[in-house]
Order: C-alpha cells, then structure tokens, then sequence
C-alpha cells in the first residue's frame, strides 16, 4: 500500500520542443506530442516517408515504401486536425457503437505511438523520479506508485534503465508490476511499487500473451504487414476513459487506502475521465497532502476540489488535507519521504 500516489497526465510526457525547427519532426525533441499537437505532428512524421528528397519532380505518393501505413496515418492526421481532440472523435464513435471504426483508429493512435517513441527522445524527466526510487538490485521503493492516464511509454523507459533483472518485455512488466487496462496481463502487487496505466497502452499484445514493449520488436515493416491482413494478429492495448472496467479500477483500491501525499502532474483533470479520478481519489482516505505540478496549477485546484469526497472536503477546510501549487515544471517534485 503505497504512502505516495503519483497522478500523471500528459504534462508529464510532454518532453522539450523546438520551435523554430524546419526539418521533419525535429521540433519535438523529446517526450511525445500532447492531443493539441497530434494533428502538426503526424503530419511531420509522414514527410519521413519520402524516399527522395522533396522536389517538385517527384509524385511523392509513388515514392512510399510503406503505402498502406501511410494512408491510415494520413486518415488519423485529418481527424486530428478536424476535430477538437481524437478522444471527442473516438467518444462519438463508441456514442453511435461504429465499434469497427473505433477500433481502426486505436490500432493507427497506438502504431503511431509507437513509432515515435524512442530511449533516445525519451522524457528525460522521468529519470531523477524512477532513479529516487530505485533501490539496490533493481527494486522499487514500495511506498511509492505511479497512476498514469497516458499510453506512452515514457515511465517504462525511465523504469527499463534501471531494471537489471528483465529479459522479456513481458517479465519487464512482471517484475516492474505493471498493470494495463485493455490488456489480460495485470501485475500489481499491493506491496510493492507499481505503474497502473489507467488507459492502457499505446502498443500491442500477440495471441500467446506478449506484449510488444522494446523498440526492436516495432517497425513500419510490422505494422504495414498488420495493416494488410484482414484478422490482424497483434491486439492493441489502448483504451479510452469511457470505456468502463470495473474489475480493473476494484484491482486498484489495494494500492490507495495508505495513500497519504497524492503528486499530480502535468494533469488538466478533465470532464472526461471525472467518473474514474473522483473513484480512485475517494479511496483514499488516509489523505493528507495533495501537490498539484502544473503550469495551469491554480486552475486545476480549483477541478480538484470538486473530485473529494464528503470526508476529505470537511478534512481540507478543517486544514487536515492541504493543496499545494507548484508550477515549476523543469522536474517532477519528489517528497521528502521518498528522499530518505
């Protein structure tokens, strides 16, 4: 039972960009786009296709090696760019049960995901955390876990340098205990350090149960022989807030009872996933401090105080529970009980 719950949004992954980058995908130097930038950021990544530089000779459509990838990721930009966020777009999907569709445009989200992420762009944030809680021999200090709402895999990155004892992507996620909605391996260890992925994870599980995790095992190659079969054989693990799961939020509660200092981070706290956060949140009621790390922090108080529970109100306006801001983005805040 964890005595700290970190709370991650995709602030948190959000990494350093380069503004006045001109080339193919070099303004997103590290970390992975957030919802905003999904629809510049695909269509940055496409330009990688061209086998020839761009000229005005060229038909550049024959130029591509991998076409049918390219065609389903050119079809995701779009969306991107004509909808306020691809969630709205997959929330109208699921509204009016196009579960086909639906399930093409988590299977394109994940492959691009996937992709673009790298140890080398990784969010190098993520290191000083997992480094503070590692312990001699590869292990996790139990009285922290991690809640994350995004489907990168930056904390896997972060978790994989200082895993000395994995030999699998699977037995990574045995011996990290980690935990995602939409896939059947569900690890967690309420005694111990865990990573619970609250929307799954932007990549995929064969039939015999692995889960494609390393970079080696990820390739355009891959994903365009999957895009041409009519049964794809790889099971995609993300997932969206909305679609319920309620054995998978009831595995959870174990961690949360401890729970005494919750770190959000890089989190807006939206409408969307109000159900689930308000859920985790009134589970734990041996709360006592509440850090909320974010540009917009002051403003994502004032969502947070609407998720408490009856108790924890009381609690927090008898000064029980405190709010700390910190808008201070440059590392994530590590509590001091975690430093010792």
């Amino acid at each position: 039972m964890s005595r700290v719950i970190y709370l991650l949004g995709a602030g948190a992954s959000f990494g350093t960009r380069n503004e006045s980058a001109i080339g193919p995908y070099e303004k997103y130097q590290t970390g992975v786009p957030i919802v905003k930038e999904l629809g510049e950021a695909i269509d940055d990544y496409l330009r990688t296709f061209y086998q020839y530089p761009l000229t005005l000779e060229h038909d550049y459509h024959d130029d591509i090696e991998y076409p049918k990838l390219y065609q389903e990721l050119s079809w995701l930009r779009d969306i991107c760019k004509n909808n306020i966020t691809v969630d709205d777009y997959a929330k109208n999907l699921w509204s009016r049960e196009q579960f086909t569709e639906l399930t093409r445009l988590k299977r394109v989200l994940a492959m691009f995901f996937s992709l673009i992420q790298s140890t080398e762009k990784r969010d190098k944030r993520y290191d000083p955390l997992i480094g503070i809680l590692s312990r001699q021999g590869g292990q996790m200090n139990p009285d922290a876990s991690i809640l994350s709402w995004n489907y990168d895999r930056q904390v896997e990155f972060a978790l994989h340098r200082y895993d000395m004892n994995s030999v699998s992507d699977t037995h990574q996620l045995k011996n990290n205990n980690i935990s995602c909605k939409n896939l059947t391996t569900n690890y967690l260890n309420k005694d111990k350090f865990n990573l619970v992925k609250l929307n799954g994870t932007a990549t995929f599980q064969s039939s015999n149960g692995n889960i494609l995790l390393e970079q080696r095992d990820i390739n355009r190659s891959l994903f365009e022989s999957q895009l041409s079969m009519k049964n794809p054989t790889l099971e995609v693990g993300l997932s969206f807030a909305w679609e319920e799961d309620p054995l998978f939020l009831e595995s959870i509660l174990p961690l949360l009872s401890n729970t005494e200092i919750l770190v959000i981070i890089g989190y807006s706290l939206p409408d969307a996933n109000y159900s689930v956060d308000q859920f985790l949140i009134s589970k734990m009621n041996n709360l006592k401090s509440i850090i909320i790390q974010d540009l917009f922090a002051q403003k994502r108080k004032n969502s947070l105080k609407e998720l408490l529970n009856n108790d924890q109100l009381s609690r927090y306006k008898r000064g029980y529970i405190t709010i700390e801001t910190r808008t201070d983005t440059s590392s994530f805040y590590i509590p001091k009980i975690l430093k010792v």
